[in-house]
């Protein structure tokens, strides 16, 4: 396992999060609705890490396929989902507790993101040929359900923007 890239992956997923988290409201439109965060609810958060760590894996992945060597796009797109409910697991019993603080999602959401690049490392080594497609397949799925939400969430809290007062796109 390779820490420096770990680290070095995470600070760049995790500045790219920074700039993507406002990407909707530079730019409204429907499929940055989708990608990126419409609100402040914790749900449209997780679409967030979901879509920049899929961004910079993808992005990883056209390099080293112009380079060659292998990709790992199958192992990007499960890391990248099962990020969600790792910031879910640290961060909503410290909420419920304490409530919102700045600092401390953004340290849960750096934590989040080094926890998933060294899965990453640990499960990439066992894609086979056939992993691309079935990562094709999991990414279409994973963005008709996050569409789907974003225009018709859940009424609870996950999904409530505690600023807006509103559930969903503004």
């Amino acid at each position: 396992m390779n820490k420096k890239r770990i680290i070095i992956s995470s600070v760049c997923i995790f500045l790219l999060c920074c700039l993507t988290h406002f990407l909707y409201d530079w730019m409204p439109n429907f499929v940055f609705s989708i990608l990126f965060p419409v609100n402040e609810s914790t749900w449209e958060h997780m679409k967030m890490i979901y879509t920049t760590i899929l961004l910079f894996e993808t992005g990883r992945t056209i390099y080293f396929f112009y380079k060659g060597k292998q990709t790992h796009l199958l192992a990007s797109w499960i890391c990248s989902l099962i990020s969600i409910p790792i910031f879910l697991i640290l961060y909503l019993p410290i909420y419920y507790a304490i409530g919102y603080h700045m600092i401390i999602s953004l340290t849960l959401l750096f934590i989040t993101i080094v926890i998933e690049q060294t899965i990453l490392e640990k499960i990439k080594e066992k894609e086979d040929k056939y992993a691309f497609f079935f990562a094709i397949t999991g990414i279409i799925l994973s963005y008709l359900a996050f569409g789907y939400l974003t225009y018709h969430p859940i009424h609870m809290d996950l999904f409530y923007d505690h600023q807006a007062k509103t559930y969903g796109i503004k």
